[in-house]
Formats: structure tokens, C-alpha cells, sequence
């Protein structure tokens, strides 16, 4: 089971008491990702979201991270307003980015039979929502970068989980 996945469990437990027969209990899962959060506080804000708790504090943290990258950019100054609003997109996205009209299928279903037929013509078989698609033009950059943010700040959430709680597995 992959660490994230495993936070997504010991966040939703009722039992946090020590388990001295274990070092890979839910307590010391909680333990590690608390000590992650302090280098990539994103990420570990991201677990939590998708394990289903509230996304206030992604979206705050996103939408920082994308005001202060605006400013960085040619032309693409936003307000703090609009950051956020990137940032609710965004992780709309990730969230639920399937695409309605192929239920997620990636094709159109052929009429009367259970087999898929074209490519669905929405999201042109990928499954999901086209990204691009969701945001003007003079933002998609820092779309982007955001969904690109999210996707880093996840892996190395959980690569820094493990590397606090490994020193104490029995491997």
C-alpha cells in the first residue's frame, strides 16, 4: 500500500492508540506526514483533500503559490481573486475531471450493443475533461504550472513521508 494511501486510511481512523508491535501504525503514518507537511506542506494538504477533507487550505496555498507566480510571467499579473478562483478550477479538475458526455469512457457507446464505437468527440478519448479547455487563454500557463504543482507536490509529499517513517521499519 502506497503511503498516501495509507494516510487516507489512518486519518479516517477511530483507534490512534501506540502500537509498540508495529512501527507502520496509523499513529506514526499521521506522525511522518506531519513532519513531511514542514517541507511540502502542499502535498500533504493535497493527501488530506483527496482522502476527503475540505480543500481550504490547498486552495489557500495554491492560490499564493499562483499570485506570486504571475508576477513572474509576462503579462499575466492576477489579482488574488483570480488565483483563486485558477486554484478552484484546478483542483476541480483533479477532483472530478471525467468527462460527461463519454461517462468517462473515452468513446461513444454504439446503440444497442455494451462495446464503445469512436472516439468520444468532448474529450477525444481521453477520459477526462480537456484541461486546456477549462481556463481563459492569459491563464493557462499558470494552469499549468499549478497542475503541474499539484502532481510534484504529491509524489514528493509522499516520498518525504516515507523517508521520515523508514528509519523505523523493520525492512
Amino acid at each position: 500500500m502506497k503511503i498516501l494511501e495509507r494516510y487516507n486510511t489512518a486519518i479516517h481512523t477511530s483507534n490512534l492508540n501506540p502500537d509498540v508491535t508495529t512501527t507502520y501504525s496509523d499513529l506514526d503514518v499521521i506522525g511522518a506526514a506531519g513532519l513531511a507537511a514542514r517541507y511540502e506542506p502542499m502535498g500533504v494538504a493535497l493527501a488530506r483533500m483527496l482522502g476527503g477533507g475540505g480543500d481550504s487550505d490547498v486552495v489557500a496555498v495554491m492560490a499564493e503559490a499562483a499570485f506570486i507566480r504571475s508576477h513572474s510571467i509576462k503579462g499575466g499579473r492576477l489579482t488574488r481573486l483570480q488565483a483563486v478562483d485558477i486554484s478552484k478550477a484546478v483542483l476541480a479538475w483533479f477532483r472530478n475531471g471525467r468527462c460527461d458526455p463519454c461517462g468517462g469512457t473515452g468513446g461513444r457507446i454504439i446503440p444497442g450493443t455494451p462495446s464503445l464505437g469512436d472516439d468520444c468527440p468532448v474529450c477525444k478519448g481521453t477520459r477526462k475533461i480537456i484541461f486546456e479547455t477549462q481556463f481563459r487563454q492569459e491563464w493557462r500557463e499558470i494552469a499549468r504550472w499549478l497542475s503541474s504543482e499539484v502532481e510534484r507536490s504529491q509524489i514528493n509529499a509522499g516520498l518525504i513521508a516515507m523517508k521520515k517513517i523508514a528509519p523505523t521499519l523493520n525492512l
